[in-house]
């Protein structure tokens, strides 16, 4: 069992509450004021002794941007503060029990119940997003339910702080089920983001289920990307959830309030046809039971928050247990024209250009790539019969499935034109894809029709969070994270 510090910063530690992905949260005391309060000791390990420096001021503006919030929906971040090598939050310790405790898988809430909860969320990611300050994993483990029923959202700012970090290492913010598309794609997010997670939150109250269900976490994540989400089971909450759901932010609602009052309204709508389904997706909430504040207040929220993680770790592609896989057979008939699209030759930045954030080494240098022959690819990953993306598919077995429909696997230059061309769609996802040629260092100087290094071990990948993403894997490499899609000539 690991030891328990008898003090951090100026606090002392009474107790561990649990462990997450971003390290360990204790129950502690503030002897100067006689305050309990919760510490939240962040974890870095991965992070470069270079950058280290540079991720603690980072997290000193979030954590300040944070602890600017004062809102009584909001648990309170006190201070962000430095103890030897290790950086902590010093935060509100709160009574009850997180949401996620109080959910039952495929039980929905009785409505009213439910937007009382949903509407409190709402009020609270309004004030934050006035202030400037977006949560980014709204979820309903950071969702706590006090003894007198009151909502109070956790872990303001600290996704962001995580994000800093994460992104520098491969790693996505946020929970799967959970995040935007534009969280995905890494793009730039705002409040909109939050309300579409708060949809997600909607959702599997009413229903007990989330909307873009799927056996893996890549699966959801291509969901979100690409797919329509599930029924309600009502055409007018329907309608709402699918606004609040859109792949565009711009397309979803001005404000989370907004989106929350057209649901209750589409939900609690008077005639007998919606009142009786309402009443069929919803089961009773468990109530919330009240216990003694001492010495558990607070304990139970945290604990839930810590375990359940800031955000969910995405494995290298590299390292998941390999599955027995069939090659993936070819298609009995020829791609249509509708499948892939055509790309002209041109002349591009490949690497870590203008408008990426937080490149890694194997991004740079950026420099000029002439691709002189039109080539073709894919609009999508290739999919199995019933739509997912075809993984679990090694090297290997992509270039021969390629092969077999009279294609290839395009290189790694060709498939970044492509992506940064726009005309292809939409190149990234929640999938690596397996490109040809060797995984190599880019050089300084232009180059033209690249095929990749002259020779190694790896394969390039491509797709994932930003197009100038790199990573790489054996040729015999399968994992559940990894499809693949064509190109020719």
């Amino acid at each position: 069992m690991a030891t328990v510090p008898r003090q951090i910063g100026p606090y002392q530690i009474v107790e561990e509450l649990g462990r997450g992905g971003m390290g360990v949260v204790y129950r502690a005391f503030d002897p100067a004021i006689g305050r309990p309060l919760a510490i939240k000791l962040l974890n870095m390990p991965h992070l470069a002794q270079d950058a280290l420096a540079e991720m603690r001021q980072r997290f000193a503006r979030e954590a300040a941007a944070a602890g600017r919030l004062s809102h009584p929906g909001i648990v309170t971040l006190y201070q962000f503060g430095q103890d030897g090598d290790s950086q902590y939050l010093a935060m509100e310790l709160v009574p009850g029990g997180s949401l996620e405790s109080l959910i039952r898988e495929g039980q929905g809430w009785p409505a009213r119940e439910a937007f009382r909860v949903l509407r409190q969320i709402a009020e609270a990611l309004d004030y934050a997003h006035a202030q400037g300050v977006v949560h980014r994993d709204i979820k309903p483990a950071n969702v706590l339910i006090q003894t007198d029923s009151r909502v109070k959202v956790t872990d303001f700012g600290i996704a962001r702080l995580v994000e800093d970090t994460k992104t520098r290492t491969g790693l996505a913010m946020g929970t799967p089920s959970y995040m935007a598309p534009e969280q995905i794609h890494g793009g730039k997010v705002d409040g909109r983001a939050d309300q579409f997670s708060l949809a997600v939150v909607a959702f599997r109250l009413l229903t007990g289920r989330v909307p873009f269900g799927a056996a893996t976490e890549y699966a959801v994540l291509y969901r979100i990307v690409n797919g329509e989400p599930d029924s309600a089971g009502s055409q007018s909450a329907d309608a709402v959830l699918r606004r609040a759901l859109e792949k565009d932010p711009e397309a979803r609602f001005a404000t989370c309030t907004e989106f929350v009052t057209a649901l209750e309204a589409a939900v609690m709508a008077p005639d007998a046809e919606a009142t009786a389904e309402i009443t069929r997706l919803t089961m009773p909430a468990p109530a919330v039971r009240k216990k003694p504040w001492w010495p558990w207040w607070g304990g139970a929220a945290l604990v839930a928050a810590a375990i359940g993680g800031l955000l969910y770790p995405r494995p290298e592609p590299v390292k998941p247990p390999h599955k027995t896989a069939v090659a993936p057979a070819a298609p009995e008939v020829p791609f249509v024209a509708d499948d892939y699209v055509w790309i002209d030759p041109g002349t591009f930045t490949m690497g870590c250009s203008e408008g990426d954030q937080d490149c890694a080494k194997n991004e740079k240098p950026a420099h000029q790539v002439t691709i002189t022959k039109r080539f073709r690819i894919d609009r999508a990953p290739a999919t199995s019969p019933d739509g997912s993306p075809m993984v679990d598919v090694s090297w290997n077995e992509a270039r021969d499935y390629c092969k077999g429909v009279g294609m290839r696997l395009p290189t790694e230059a060709e498939w970044e034109f492509a992506a940064r061309s726009g005309t292809a769609g939409n190149m990234l996802g929640g999938i690596w894809q397996w490109t040809d040629g060797w995984y190599g260092d880019y050089p300084k100087d232009p180059e033209t029709d690249p095929d990749g290094a002259a020779k190694g071990k790896d394969h390039p990948l491509r797709g994932v969070l930003r197009i100038s993403r790199r990573q790489a894997a054996p040729p015999g490499q399968h994992s559940s994270v990894i499809g693949f899609r064509c190109a020719g000539n």
